[in-house]
Formats: structure tokens, sequence, C-alpha cells
């Protein structure tokens, strides 16, 4: 692809060159060579068209029409090279040249050969085509014609390009882009320019390689020819990955997208956008795209656009744990490569396959395949992607055994893999794997090590921390590894220092920059111009929720997600036009475990959990008057808790539908998941009234305060409060958190049982219509009577959207009793419902998290007496980015949200009992506990389904 574009921009030149512009015009009169003109250009360059312009050009040759002649034969070669006929066209043009050569016009003959270089190329035949393009440069300097020359020349140098000799390539593409510019072969010097700056980027010379395709840009956006523009936009997002700048690729490669007009273009844009999504963790986005770039590619017919798409949704299948179908894929890339003889991609099918016998254990396969592309990729002078091979051989022998091998594979890996974060990152996980099970454990921490220093640079590469949180879980398994190998040396403070390293750190860089909230700066026009795109936005959610149709529906997402790309898009500029308003990355010093016990009140212990693939390590810090810290490594890996966590869940959510109410099987799960997760800590924990949870993994779904042990659930003992890191905790406990400069906040804001005016709800797989909550009205107003005249309650059609935003800052409470929309692709397009908004208004009446998340709010605690409103997207060491996520960037140090679908009643019962728990003094966590205590004394809602999905987050006092 980084040449193939190029080529396809020279043929419109050459084309036009070679024909004047045009086919000659005709007398009125049908003489025989007009009829055969007219029977050519009713072929056009489809089917019949070789067949037809052959015959036009032949005819005007004996009537002695040389001038018609060679342009007809240029159409006949043009015809022959559209249905694929590629040496026809190669004869075409020769026979063009041929008689341009009998006439003595040099720099015709000229430009034919360079359109048959051009023919050559696109076969595949490069050789042929740089001696096509050698034999014309003495023809060019005979006709004098410096652009020719320089075209040719470049033309040459494309070969030294593809045969990594840039020391040649470069300054002839420079020297040629000159002679362009002063010329003003515009065409030419954008086509060069591309290539200059892909020999730039594949030289490391990356910010000269932006600045090169930026020009590009800039060149040829006025020329009608939307597949440079989004040419040069692909590219330039290409040189940010490889700066490990993701958003600003994700940003860059939708933005050309919105240019490719071509279905091929469209279909490899798509592709590089799968793949960020794919690094992102966004596997349903990853699926979904490069779905879209296969079917395009066979569409069009592209072959080498297939093989990208069928690798990159193959690998997506792999990863997600979908291994028969990912081989399919591989299976046919692998064919259509060998058959078209493309040496690249039968090397990358043949590591695909390999990585995908190793995932189910056959090694012996694996390897061959493995050491059958790295022989490829070698050949190729691949070093990168032989470097790939390497790590996933290291793999195969480290699965096998085989640990010497495996770390003699890491380092041949490490000479060919220069300074990319993402593979040395994979290097050190590998690396250190190996050294563990070598026992040499003080080698394997300093590999782990430096895993985690390249995890972190992949992270930083991010100002979007959304983007940040995505990359970061991607290399969280470095961290879990190494708190692991200290877990099992014995040493908890370097554990629990790990730990606390990995665990959200994009979240506590928003809190030390202050938030997310982007218009302190703006100009008055910028401002305009973000409230036209998210009135859009707006418009199109309203739109989605009141319509009934599919038709519409269809229509509506399309217009929306293009609505929400424009949107992003806006403030990706606005960032660069004011880097002031980017979240900077402040230093944010891990927690210790003598800071953490420092601040820790007597009785209170944190337990964090590490999970990694097959084991998970837990964390034991408990307050200064307790016991000595300690950390546990358990044989139970991230599958097997997931599995429970869905039994636990499962088992919950048939209470409410069981008459007998019988809870036999659930409280035998819930006793082995805490004799399982907290057993082997039972001593540190004895006497303790508070525990912190900092979950893992699928630990956050998991309702710690309903484990059961001797009898008991486990909030009949103690508080329970949860964390996404102990050092987010110390922050949230700080005095100067979410003062941000303003008056203390005053007050409470109740929001409950909104008017939702009939509108539609659409989840992945269902659809149903939002009802009313009749007990959230009673809920508020309970809430009101407990405050008196110090709340303010909004209800019914009042408890609108631009209300609420109103009313909220400087409000110490914000209570919503309403319906919970979770996204768990796109977590911060999670929502609270909110009264359908009036005509005319700016809202969409759906509260949702990006929002939140960028407002300024001073509450000491935000209530979310909603469905699922704990829940979101879990992203590795970030946790779980939704609701909650979100009005922690707002400000709010806590929040108490809901882990499953609530009932209404008994949900209002427990909220009235907060609050006047809250009223008598008793700080947050404890007053909670009372009101679930309440629940679990009432026969009628005993079952921990009712008390048990509300959590605590954050401070607890």
């Amino acid at each position: 692809m980084v040449l193939w574009l190029t080529r396809l921009a020279a043929f419109a030149v050459t084309a036009g060159l070679a024909t004047g512009g045009g086919t000659p015009g005709v007398c009125a009169d049908e003489t025989p060579l007009e009829q055969a003109l007219d029977r050519a250009q009713a072929a056009g360059r489809g089917g019949e068209g070789p067949g037809a312009w052959e015959a036009v050009a032949k005819l005007a040759e004996e009537l002695g029409e040389l001038d018609k002649a060679v342009a007809y034969w240029n159409e006949a070669a043009w015809a022959c090279e559209n249905t694929g006929q590629l040496g026809r066209a190669i004869a075409c043009l020769d026979h063009e040249r041929g008689i341009h050569q009998s006439r003595g016009n040099a720099e015709q003959q000229a430009k034919c050969l360079m359109q048959i270089a051009f023919i050559y190329d696109k076969a595949g035949q490069f050789l042929e085509g740089l001696e096509a393009r050698k034999r014309s440069v003495p023809l060019w300097r005979e006709s004098e014609s410096e652009v020719g020359l320089a075209w040719a020349e470049a033309g040459i140098a494309l070969q030294d390009h593809r045969e990594g000799r840039y020391d040649v390539a470069v300054p002839a593409y420079e020297r040629a882009i000159a002679v362009f510019a002063k010329k003003g072969a515009t065409s030419l010097q954008g086509t060069f320019m591309n290539n200059l700056g892909e020999a730039l980027r594949e030289t490391d010379r990356l910010d000269e390689a932006a600045e090169c395709f930026r020009a590009y840009v800039d060149l040829v956006k006025d020329i009608d020819r939307g597949f440079q523009v989004a040419q040069g936009l692909t590219n330039l997002g290409n040189v940010y990955f490889e700066k490990a700048d993701y958003d600003r690729a994700l940003d860059y490669h939708l933005k050309a997208l919105s240019h490719a007009a071509n279905i091929e273009i469209r279909s490899h844009t798509m592709e590089n956008i799968a793949s960020l999504y794919q690094l992102m963790g966004d596997y349903p986005n990853a699926r979904l795209y490069y779905g879209a770039a296969l079917s395009l590619a066979r569409d069009f017919g592209s072959r080498e656009e297939e093989l990208r798409a069928l690798s990159g949704l193959g690998t997506v299948l792999l990863e997600t744990g979908l291994c028969p179908e990912a081989v399919e894929r591989f299976e046919e890339g692998l064919r259509l490569s060998t058959e078209l003889a493309l040496r690249t991609r039968m090397a990358d099918f043949r590591e695909r396959l390999g990585e995908a016998c190793r995932v189910v254990g056959h090694y012996p396969e694996a390897r061959l395949d493995l050491e059958r592309a790295l022989a490829l990729y070698r050949e190729e002078g691949r070093r990168r992607e032989a470097a790939t091979v390497l790590l996933g051989l290291a793999r195969v022998g480290q699965q096998a055994g085989e640990y010497s091998a495996a770390l003699q594979s890491v380092a041949q890996a490490r000479e060919g893999m220069g300074d990319d974060p993402l593979l040395s990152m994979k290097a050190g996980i590998t690396e250190g794997d190996s050294l563990t099970c070598l026992s040499r454990l003080d080698d394997a921490a300093e590999a782990y090590r430096s895993a985690m220093v390249a995890a972190e640079r992949v992270r930083e590469g991010s100002a979007d921390p959304y983007v940040a949180a995505q990359i970061g879980a991607s290399g969280s398994v470095a961290y879990a590894r190494l708190v692991g190998l200290e877990a099992q040396r014995g040493r908890p403070e370097e554990a629990f220092a790990c730990a606390e390293r990995g665990r959200g750190q994009a979240l506590l860089h928003v809190l030390a920059a202050g938030g997310m909230r982007l218009t302190r700066g703006m100009t008055e026009d910028e401002v305009r111009e973000e409230q036209q795109l998210l009135g859009r936005v707006g418009l199109l959610t309203r739109q989605l929720a009141r319509t009934d149709e599919q038709t519409d529906t269809d229509r509506l997402h399309r217009e929306r997600e293009e609505a929400r790309r424009l949107l992003r898009e806006f403030q990706t500029a606005l960032l660069a036009r004011h880097p002031e308003l980017a979240v900077r990355r402040a230093e944010v010093s891990p927690l210790t475990v003598e800071e953490a016990r420092s601040f820790l009140p007597d009785h209170t212990a944190i337990v964090e959990f590490v999970v990694d693939e097959d084991r998970t390590t837990v964390l034991v810090v408990p307050d200064r008057s307790g016991r000595q810290p300690v950390a546990f490594v358990l044989d139970v890996g991230h599958a097997a808790l997931a599995e429970k966590t869905r039994l636990l869940t499962a088992q919950l959510n048939q209470m409410r539908r069981r008459p007998d109410g019988r809870t036999d099987g659930y409280r035998q799960t819930a006793e082995t998941f805490h004799l399982q997760l907290l057993g082997p800590c039972e001593r540190q924990l004895s006497g303790v009234r508070r525990l912190i949870v900092v979950p893992d993994g699928p630990l956050h779904d998991l309702p710690f305060q309903a484990l059961v042990a001797n009898g008991r659930y486990l909030i009949e003992t103690c508080e329970v409060v949860y964390a996404p890191s102990a050092t987010l905790l110390r922050r949230l406990r700080g005095e100067s958190f979410g003062a941000r400069d303003r008056a203390p906040a005053t007050g409470t804001l109740v929001c409950a049982d909104p008017d939702f005016g009939g509108r539609y709800w659409r989840p992945a797989t269902t659809r149903a219509t939002l009802g009313s909550l009749p007990f959230a009205r009673d809920e508020g107003e309970a809430i009101k009577t407990v405050y008196g005249d110090d709340a303010v309650l909004l209800v019914g059609a009042g408890a609108t959207e631009e209300q609420v935003k109103q009313a909220a800052p400087g409000r110490r409470i914000l209570h919503f009793a309403t319906h919970g929309l979770i996204d768990a692709v796109n977590p911060l397009y999670s929502a609270l419902v909110l009264a359908q908004p009036p005509e005319g208004s700016c809202e969409d009446g759906f509260l949702e998290a990006r929002e939140i998340a960028g407002l300024e709010w001073n509450a000491d605690m935000a209530v979310l007496s909603a469905c699922e409103s704990a829940n979101g997207r879990t992203m590795g060491g970030e946790g779980v980015m939704g609701l909650t996520w979100a009005l922690l960037c707002a400000g709010v140090p806590t929040t108490v949200a809901t882990q499953w679908r609530v009932d209404d009643r008994s949900t209002s019962l427990l909220m009235r009992e907060f609050y006047h728990q809250l009223a008598k003094g008793k700080p947050k966590a404890a007053a909670l506990r009372a009101a679930q205590l309440s629940l679990l004394r009432d026969r009628q809602y005993a079952e921990p389904y009712y008390w048990a999905p509300f959590v605590l987050i954050g401070r607890w006092d």
C-alpha cells in the first residue's frame, strides 16, 4: 500500500499527458472511422472496450490519421488495464510508442514508457518498470523536458525506496519535488511528496514525515481527487501511530474515511481504524470495521485489501477466543496470498496460523508455521515483522518448556525491533515469564520492569484520558506479572507499590490537572461551533429515542455516529490550537504501603486484587494498629473468576423470580468465593470493621458485601468500600480534592422519576420502552422531607437535563432516581435518562458520562439510584470506565451506585433509610451499611438481590 496509491495518482497524471486531455472530436458525417469510434466510446473501458479501441486505433493508423491513432492506442491500453489485461495494455502502449518513434517525437515516446512502467509496477514486475523508466531518461533529455526528466528520475528512485536505499531515494525525491513545484506540476509534486513522507517515516524521521504529509494534504485538497486527501490523512495517522499518539492517529484515520470516496481506499482506511480499536482492546468496533473493510475489498476486487482485512479480522477473532473462526480467515488468506505469490502476505498468514496453533497448544505446528514466516520476512528484509515472529517463537518455546531457547528468541527479536514500545513491552513480558520458569527471579523482575516502562511509554502517547486508559489497559499484564512475582518472593511492600503504579493512571492525571473541561480558553466562535456539533448529536439522539421504524433507526444510528465523529474531530483540533487545554501528565507518585497505612483509620484494611491469566494476587494492607501487610498468590486466573462471578450474579438475579426465595445455591457459591478470595487473609482481617476493596478484572462485578463466611454476609461484619486504587483514595481524601477554587457545596439536588415521554431504549439485542418509576418519586419526596428547604426536587417533566445542569453546581449531594443506560463498548456514552426535553432544547435528555466528565461539580457525593450504574467497560488496571469514572473527573469524591438491575420499591425503602442515617450524622459508608442491614432484616427483602447491588465508591466518611 505504501507506493500503490502513489502509482494510482501517477496514473491520473500519465493518462492526461498521453491523451492530450481527451479524445479528438469527429465530424458530423458518419465515416467508417467515426462509426468505429462510436462503438469504442460505447464500449468504454469495460469488457468490450479493449477490442473496440484497438479496432478504431488500427483503422485510424491505416487511414494515416496518426494523431488520432496514438490517442486511440492509448485508450485501448487503459481499457486493457482496466480489465486486468496488463500484458495486452503494455503491447498497446508499445505500439503507440513505435508510432511516436517513427515520427521522431521523443517526448511522447518517453510518456509511453512511463505509462508502461506504471503497468509493470501494477503487475508487481518492478524491475521491468525500472528498466522502462531508465529507457525514458535520454528521451526526456532529448525533448528538453525538465519535468519529464525529474519524473523519470524520481520514478527510478521508487525502486531504491522499495529496496530500502532511503539515502538514495530521499534526495532524489526532494530534487524532483523542487522541479515540479517550480514548473507547476502539482499532481506529480503531490505524488512524490507522499513518497518522500513514506521514506522519511520508514527511516524514523517521524516529525519530518508528518510535516511532509501535511504539506501534501494542503497541496492536493483543492484537486478533485478525494483519494489523495484521504491518502495524506491516512499517512499522517500512520505517523502518529508510530509516535504512539494513538488518539491523534485514530482521528486522522476517521477524517481520512470521510474523504475516501474510492471503495478500495475506504476499505484500507477502515482497516487502519480497526487496527487502532484492536490495540485499544475495543474488539466489537475492531471487528465491525474489519468486517466492513473485507466486504468493500471483495466488492471492489482488491486482493491486497482483502488480505489485510482477513489478517486483521482473524486476529481479532483469535484475541476474543474464537479460534476456529480465526483459523478459517488465516487459511483463506494464506491460500489467496500464495496464489498471488505475495511473499510478505504469505509470511503474515503463516505467523497468524502459528499463533493460533500456540493458543490451542499445538506447539510443533505452531513452531513450523512461525519458522516459515520468519524465513519469508527475513528474505523480504522485514526486520520489525521478523522481530514479532521471534517473540511468537519465544512464547511457543516457553509454553513447551524450552525456556533457554525462548530467551534466545527474545534476544534476537530485540535486535530488530528498534525503539518500538509495544514490541518492547511484549518482549519484556515474554522474557520475564521464561526467567521466572528458570527461577532467575531477580532477572525476571528486571524484565517485567522494562515491560512496565514500555507500557507507560505507550500510554503516555495520548493526551486524551479515555484513549490513554484504553491503551494503558493493554500493558496491565506487565504489572500483574511483577506483582505476582514480588508476592511469590515474600515482598508485599514491593508488590503493593507495583500494583498501585499500574492502577487508574489516566484518572489520576485528570484529577491532577483539575478536570477535563475544554471550554476554558475557547474563543466565542469555538464555543459556538462546539454547541452546534453538540446540538446535532443531541438532535439525532432525540430522534433515535422516538422513532419506531427499523429503517429510520438504522439511518439515525449512522448519522449519529458521523455526528459524534465530527465532534471528536473538532475537539482534537481544539487541543491542537489550544495545547494548554489538554490534560497535563503530572507526576503522580504511586502509594507506598506505609503511606497507605498512615491514612487508614483504626480497624480498617485495604484488600487489593491483581488478576492475571492463570493466577490472582491478593494484597492486604491493614491500618498501623493492625498486623503487617501480606501478599498471597492464588491459583485461580481471569477465566475461572469470570465464570464464577457470572454464576453468582445469575443466582442473585434468579432470587426475585423464585417464589420460595430459596438461596441455597447462592449461599454455597458465595461461601466458596469468600473462602477462595479472603480465606487466606482471614487472620489479617480479623477485627476489621471497614474493608476497602480494590478489585481487578472480573472482580469488579463481584458483590463482596454479599459474600458469605460462617453463615453471615460480609456486610453484617463490616462496612465495604470500593476504590479504583489506593493512590486515588488518598487523593480523594485530600482536603483540596474537588474544591477547584469554588465555594463549599451546600444543599441537595434530587432528580426522581423523570417523564420519559414514551422514549425507547435500544441495548445491543433488545428494544423496550423506558417505563415510569413510581417508587422513584416516593424516594425523591422522602429525601426532600429529610432535608426540607435545603433540597431541590426535580420530578416528572421538570427533571430535564437542562435543569439538572443548572442546579447541580454547588450542591453537596446529587441524587438521581431514574433509569441508567450502560454502553459497555463506548462507556463514556453511558447515560442517566432524564425527562424528555422540550421542543427547541439543545439537550437530548440523556446525561452521558462524557458530559459529566467535562462538568465542574463540587458535590461531596452522588447517588445513582439507577440500574447497573456502577458498570461500564473494564479496562485492565484502569478499572471500570463509565458513569462513576466520569463523576470522579467532575470532582465528586464519593458515588453510591448499583451493580445490577434493581427493584423499584426496595430501592426506595433502602434510600429512605440511607438518608435518615446520614441525617443522624453517620458517615456515608456506615449509613449505607445500616440501610442495607435494614432490608436484610425485612423478610420481604432479605435476599441479597434487593440490598446487595448498592456499592459505595471513593470516600467513606
